[in-house]
């Protein structure tokens, strides 16, 4: 008894070695969208497409851009690749299931690389993809990217478009925008703030005077519209 038991403290303590020398248990590669080549077109058809397909993994699901809804997908994860697989009982323009199997590379976790499967038809597309970022040339909108390539003056280190004064949209450090670069039609050209307003405490655009900043004459008051007029008998 003592020896069966010795043997197995034994056993135990061996496979507690060989899991401590295999190192942690890897982890999957974070979810993303990847670009499939437009030259590609459709993963599921093969027909010509105006803008890339994408493959799109976002939790424990994946959806396709040319016509195949987010499904679930089971994600695995090994030392040299992150395995993903998912079925669809269908998809845009295309009968029956359709099967996705792919690897996205354990190292950079940039390049997804597989195989799309339409039953119906028995036809295979295999296809590679890369991960959309900001500055690999394709302004991709589900990436919440607004233009290419970043680090310009139209374009900001995420690729969102830099606040633009004279665009009729306020955005970024702007307190108006009218449209154009001019002062004194009640947003400053430098879109910083609202100008020629009577009563903002500051003398511009032809005032003569503001509220407490009264430059009249002694013998002139302020008026509602920031001009100095005589007053009233």
């Amino acid at each position: 008894m003592r020896g069966r038991l010795a043997l197995a403290v034994a056993a135990a303590l061996a496979l507690g070695v060989v899991g401590t020398l295999a190192g942690p248990r890897p982890r999957p590669c974070p979810e993303g969208r990847f670009i499939v080549p437009v030259a590609a077109g459709a993963l599921t058809t093969g027909a010509a497409r105006s803008v890339p397909d994408v493959v799109a993994l976002a939790g424990a699901h994946v959806s396709l851009a040319s016509g195949c809804p987010a499904a679930s997908a089971r994600i695995r994860a090994r030392r040299r690749f992150t395995k993903i697989t998912a079925t669809w009982v269908a998809c845009d323009g295309v009968p029956g299931k359709v099967q996705l199997r792919g690897r996205i590379d354990a190292a950079t976790c940039a390049i997804l690389t597989g195989a799309i499967k339409v039953r119906s038809i028995q036809a295979t597309r295999r296809f590679a993809a890369e991960r959309s970022r900001c500055g690999d040339g394709l302004i991709d909108a589900g990436n919440r990217e607004e233009c290419e390539p970043p680090g310009t003056t139209e374009c900001n280190g995420g690729c969102l478009m830099a606040a633009r004064c004279g665009n009729r949209v306020v955005e970024g450090f702007e307190a108006c925008d009218d449209g154009n670069r001019r002062d004194c039609d009640e947003c400053r050209g430098d879109c910083t703030r609202p100008d020629a307003i009577c009563g903002d405490g500051i003398i511009e655009c032809g005032e003569d005077c503001e509220g407490n900043a009264d430059p009249c004459e002694d013998d002139e008051i302020c008026d509602e519209d920031c001009d100095c007029v005589p007053p009233d008998d």
